[in-house]
C-alpha cells in the first residue's frame, strides 16, 4: 500500500501554533510537561522530527534574541548569541537560512558601498552561479539541488525520452567523439530511442537522435515548451495581482499589458536559457576538435545560455540571480563539506545578521524578505521590553 506523503506545511503551521501557545503558559514545568506532550502526538502521528525542530527555532529565536537585547542593548552580541539556534533544524536547511542571510548582507553592504559604481551589476552572478550548478548536474549530482534539475529537464527540448540517469552519465562522460556515418546506429545502447544512421556525432545523437538537425531540434523545443512554461509562468504573475488591486480598478489595461509583457519575458528567459544550454553542446561540438576541452565547454554552456536574463527586468534580474547564486553556494558547501568547520552554519549567520544589525543603525536596513523577518524580530524585542 502506498503511504502518502508526508505535508511538511502543514506539520509545521500545526507545531508553530502549539508552541506559540505555550508562551502564555506562567510555569516552565508546565511548557516542559505540554513540550513532552507534543512530541509524542506528533511522533505518534507519523509526523517528521525536524519539522517540530524547525518550529521550534521560528518560535525561539525571537523571544532568545529579546532575552540578550534587554541584557546588552545597541549591540551586536544579540544577534551572535541568538545565532546558534541555527542548530536545531537539519543541516540542508540551516544552510540555506545561513547562505541567504549572507547573501542579503552582502547585496546590503554593496548597496550602501562607496565602490558600487566600479562593481559588476548584481544580475551577473547568475553566470557564475547556473555555470556551476550545470556543472555539478553533470559531475556532482549529489550536491546538485533536486528541484531545479527537475525544473530543467521537465523543461528541455532535449534527450528524446531516454532516462535521465543515463543520459546524464553520458554526458559527464562523453569526449565529444566524431564517427563515420551508420557507426552510430549500429552501436546504440538498448532501449534507447533510434538513431538516425546519418549522425556522426555522438553528442547529437543521445541529444535529439531523431534528427540530424541541431537547428531544428532547438527550434521545437522553443516551440514545444513555450506554451507550458507560460502556463505557470503566467499563474505566478496573476497572484502577484492580488497586491495591485487600485491600480487594476483605476487602469485595467496597462496592468494587463504589463502581466502580459512581464509573463512573455519570464517565459523566454526560462525556455531559453535551458535550451540554449543544450543548443551550444551541439554547437561546440561542431566547432571545436573532438575531445578537446570537455568539462571546460560545459561552463562556457552555463556563462553564455544564461545571457536570457536579459530579457527579464532589471528588478528581476536581481532576484533570479540571487536565487541561483544561493543554491550554487549552498551546493559548493555541500560539496566541501568534508572541509567546512563543525558550526560553520551558526558562524555565518552570526556575522551576516551582525552586519545587517549594524547597517540598520546607519538606516541602510536590507530590503526583502531579510527585512521583514529583522522587522518582525525587532517589533518582538520591543512587546517584550
Amino acid at each position: 500500500m502506498k503511504v502518502p506523503a508526508p505535508n511538511v506545511s502543514r506539520d509545521f503551521l500545526v507545531a508553530y501554533v502549539l508552541l506559540s501557545v505555550l508562551r502564555s503558559l506562567p510555569r516552565l514545568n508546565s511548557k516542559a510537561a505540554a513540550v513532552k506532550t507534543i512530541i509524542k502526538v506528533l511522533v505518534r502521528q507519523g509526523k517528521n522530527p525536524q519539522v517540530f525542530k524547525q518550529a521550534i527555532f521560528a518560535v525561539t529565536l525571537p523571544r532568545t534574541y529579546a532575552l540578550w537585547s534587554r541584557r546588552y542593548p545597541n549591540s551586536v552580541l544579540p544577534a551572535v548569541l541568538s545565532s546558534p539556534l541555527l542548530h536545531l533544524i537539519e543541516r540542508s536547511f540551516r544552510r540555506t537560512i545561513a547562505v541567504y542571510v549572507a547573501t542579503a548582507a552582502a547585496v546590503n553592504f554593496r548597496r550602501g558601498s562607496k565602490q558600487r559604481q566600479i562593481l559588476p551589476p548584481t544580475w551577473t552572478l547568475i553566470l557564475a552561479a547556473n555555470s556551476w550548478l550545470l556543472w555539478a548536474f553533470l559531475f556532482q549530482r549529489k550536491c546538485f539541488p533536486r528541484g531545479y534539475g527537475d525544473l530543467i529537464l521537465r523543461h528541455s527540448g532535449y534527450g528524446s525520452g531516454e532516462p535521465v540517469e543515463r543520459l546524464v552519465e553520458f554526458l559527464g562522460q562523453t569526449k565529444f567523439e566524431c564517427h563515420p556515418p551508420g557507426v552510430l546506429s549500429s552501436s546504440q545502447p538498448p532501449e534507447s530511442p533510434e538513431i538516425q544512421p546519418a549522425h556522426t556525432r555522438v553528442v547529437c545523437a543521445r541529444l535529439h537522435p531523431g534528427t540530424t538537425s541541431c537547428t531544428e531540434t532547438y527550434i521545437r523545443a522553443w516551440l514545444t515548451q513555450f506554451p507550458k512554461v507560460f502556463t505557470w509562468v503566467s499563474a505566478f504573475g496573476t497572484l502577484s495581482l492580488l497586491f495591485k488591486r487600485r491600480k487594476i480598478r483605476e487602469s485595467p489595461l496597462n496592468v494587463f499589458k504589463d502581466w502580459f509583457v512581464s509573463s512573455i519575458r519570464g517565459t523566454a528567459f526560462v525556455v531559453g536559457s535551458i535550451n540554449t544550454c543544450w543548443g551550444l553542446t551541439c554547437l561546440f561540438q561542431r566547432i571545436l576538435r573532438p575531445g578537446s576541452i570537455p568539462h571546460v565547454r560545459w561552463i562556457a554552456n552555463g556563462l553564455l545560455g544564461n545571457l536570457w536574463v536579459l530579457v527579464l527586468p532589471a528588478s528581476r534580474r536581481t532576484d533570479f540571480a540571487l536565487y541561483c547564486t544561493r543554491l550554487a553556494i549552498v551546493s559548493c558547501w555541500d560539496l566541501c563539506n568534508q572541509w567546512s568547520p563543525k558550526y560553520a552554519e551558526a558562524l555565518v549567520l552570526a556575522l551576516s545578521w551582525s552586519s545587517l544589525y549594524c547597517d540598520r543603525r546607519v538606516e541602510r536596513g536590507p530590503r526583502g524578505m531579510a527585512g521583514m523577518v529583522m522587522d518582525y524580530i525587532d517589533a518582538h524585542t520591543y512587546r517584550q521590553a
